[in-house]
């Protein structure tokens, strides 16, 4: 081989060399910068070749946080119009769902008549009554009047309905719109016209009169789907048919824990005032706090989009 060609080679295989990782034998780490074509001429020598200090790495932060942070930025927003709910929830607002004018007409005549079944069978007995038990009484007792096709329609419509499309985001508690409370699982509570689930409900109950006192009384039990229709188209039609603002006040049908162990409780003589903030201030509910035996379903920061409930005592 002539001397020419070897010194093309070990031209060549000095570059390849200063151009790897193991450059640094020249001192600190240095990047090799070639002049012109990424092949040295024949005639080139190693002066061709700049060694200048290699600059320091920059490293993008990763996106992760800034995603994280917009996550964060948006629940914060929705917590915030949550709780903006629950504390204007007696007050129309943007976004609320509304009745159509048809729907107004056939919710005002089922109800009508679901008030009449609860004058037939009773006010207790009501609180207990099943669909298809209210749907007979309707059918034989011609002073209540059966319902129509498009009565019924609206009564599963509102059954089946996802609640959250209201803006009440709690849990479904009723499956089936047809589901008997049977007579053997509850127990009437004496003076209140209303029910109790045997077990855990009615031990609550008597423990707390026992330490609270007899101003402590029960306001509400026990609930079928057809006494949550009654309360709740009796809020729907106070509120002008505005169904969003109604479910900030009372469970839709087949989503209110009294169907499954939860009750009121109240200060005797309050009257309404025990379903308000004001019950906060009676003997009976600062009693309950310094007890600290109850949950409270429904908290003034609760997320579920209702009113606070500090009467509403949670067992499930």
């Amino acid at each position: 081989m002539g001397l020419d060609k070897k010194i093309q080679l070990s031209r060549r295989k000095f570059l390849e060399y200063a151009t790897s990782a193991s450059a640094v034998a020249f001192g600190s780490a240095y990047t090799i910068l070639k002049h012109g074509n990424s092949q040295l001429p024949d005639n080139s020598t190693t002066s061709d070749i700049v060694a200048i200090p290699e600059q320091p790495e920059i490293i993008t932060p990763p996106q992760q946080p800034i995603i994280a942070d917009a996550s964060q930025a948006i629940e914060l927003a929705e917590r915030q119009r949550m709780l903006e709910k629950v504390q204007r929830f007696d007050e129309d607002l943007e976004g609320d769902i509304w009745l159509t004018e048809q729907e107004w007409k056939v919710l005002k005549s089922a109800y009508a008549k679901i008030e009449r079944v609860k004058s037939h069978i009773g006010y207790g007995h009501f609180n207990i009554v099943s669909f298809d038990d209210m749907l007979k009484f309707a059918k034989s007792v011609p002073s209540i009047g059966e319902f129509s096709k498009t009565e019924l329609a609206l009564l599963e419509g509102f059954f089946y309905r996802d609640a959250k499309e209201l803006g009440f985001m709690g849990t479904k508690v009723v499956g089936n719109l047809t589901n008997q409370i049977k007579q053997s699982q509850v127990t009437k509570v004496p003076g209140s016209g209303h029910y109790l689930f045997k077990g855990d409900s009615v031990h609550l109950l008597e423990t707390l009169q026992k330490k609270v006192g007899h101003e402590l009384i029960l306001t509400s039990g026990v609930r079928s789907v057809v006494k949550q229709y009654q309360l709740y188209f009796r809020k729907v039609i106070d509120r002008n048919g505005n169904l969003s603002r109604a479910s900030r006040s009372l469970a839709p049908p087949g989503y209110s824990f009294h169907a499954s162990g939860d009750f009121d409780v109240g200060q005797r003589g309050y009257g309404k005032l025990n379903f308000t903030k004001e019950f906060e201030n009676s003997h009976v509910y600062k009693e309950l706090s310094d007890l600290g035996m109850i949950r409270i379903r429904y908290t003034a920061d609760n997320m579920l989009g209702v009113r606070y409930e500090p009467w509403h005592i949670q067992m499930v």
